[in-house]
């Protein structure tokens, strides 16, 4: 069959996959737009797909086969840029007499449902960036509203109101929080959240969080302290981590929640705890992205294990996840400073 490269073009632009028509050497002599796209320059007319092919024996193999078999040939080869390997479908054709072969590349279909997620969930970054700064402007008013009625009701207000006033602080504080979760959701994504460390009173830090937290959300959390204890962290992004602990335990476990404070030879360490265990099917992956995960079991544990295990890292420290015995038991260790070894 002849082909000439400008139908080839204008038959194949309007496909998704890669689809290249190359001669015998793998000299490119067209190619479609999602090969434009895929291999840049590669894939312009007269270039060698070779320069692009992680082994080029492969598609001198490939290409060879293609022409010497009647039947199409199909092998997974891999490309430069692109950390997964592709399936190589490749069949003979003929340009004006010249022997060539046509190649459509395809991601893997674990690889496609990869790729998809990755689209998703990039398009939901940036949905969550946009709301995150417009629920501020609300709160704000909120905030404004509540400093006026104490202001109007001064020190004759009955103690049904100041009651009142303490729970909606309390209950937007959480929302602040949940803001800026959303904010740096992206900043924990890719490692690029900026991190402020010093010394910080962890013991007290802890203290006031599940203090403050059980209040707000009416929860049983006790708490073992360890006086004294410091870390070498951030006190913004330990108060996050906390609060995402706190919440997944009291949202996903069962019962009680234990909070207990310790060092781990140059580590300070925080174990939070819960009855109940991770539901099998939702274990794997729990830690990663949640494009990362093979299935949406995770969904049913929700992010908040991912984002403090991100904040974890990103404070040179670690998050360990142990379930399975009928508790589930998540250990933080931070950097203790030097001084406190």
């Amino acid at each position: 069959m002849t082909h000439d490269p400008n139908h080839f073009r204008a038959l194949m632009d309007g496909l998704d996959a890669p689809v290249l028509l190359l001669s015998e050497t793998g000299r490119v002599l067209a190619a479609n737009r999602a090969s434009r796209r895929a291999l840049d320059e590669a894939a312009t007319e007269g270039g060698d797909l070779h320069e692009r092919v992680a082994a080029p024996e492969v598609l001198r193999r490939v290409l060879r086969r293609a022409l010497d078999e009647a039947t199409p040939v199909t092998e997974t080869i891999g490309l430069s840029g692109h950390a997964t390997p592709w399936r190589c479908r490749a069949w003979a054709a003929g340009v004006g007499g010249e022997a060539s072969v046509v190649v459509q590349l395809e991601r893997e279909p674990a690889q496609r449902e990869q790729a998809q997620r990755e689209r998703v969930w990039a398009a939901l970054r940036r949905y969550l960036r946009v709301v995150s700064h417009d629920l501020r402007n609300p709160i704000n008013v909120l905030v404004f509203g509540i400093g006026v009625i104490e202001l109007s009701a001064g020190e004759d207000a009955p103690p049904a109101l100041g009651s009142t006033l303490t729970r909606m602080r309390t209950n937007i504080d959480v929302l602040q929080r949940m803001i800026n979760q959303l904010r740096d959701f992206e900043g924990l994504h890719d490692g690029s959240l900026p991190v402020s460390r010093t010394r910080v009173d962890v013991d007290a830090v802890v203290a006031t969080m599940v203090e403050r937290f059980g209040a707000a959300h009416e929860a049983k959390i006790t708490l073992r302290r360890h006086e004294g204890l410091t870390a070498d962290t951030d006190p913004k992004l330990l108060h996050q981590l906390l609060w995402n602990l706190l919440r997944n335990a009291t949202t996903h476990g069962e019962g009680d929640v234990r909070v207990a404070l310790g060092v781990a030879g140059e580590r300070a360490e925080l174990i939070i705890s819960n009855a109940g265990d991770v539901p099998p099917e939702a274990r794997e992956g729990l830690l990663h992205a949640p494009e990362e995960r093979g299935d949406d079991g995770g969904a049913q544990v929700g992010i908040g294990l991912f984002v403090a295990a991100r904040i974890a890292a990103s404070l040179g420290g670690s998050l360990e996840l142990d379930t399975g015995s009928g508790r589930t038991i998540i250990t933080v260790r931070l950097p203790r400073p030097a001084a406190a070894r």
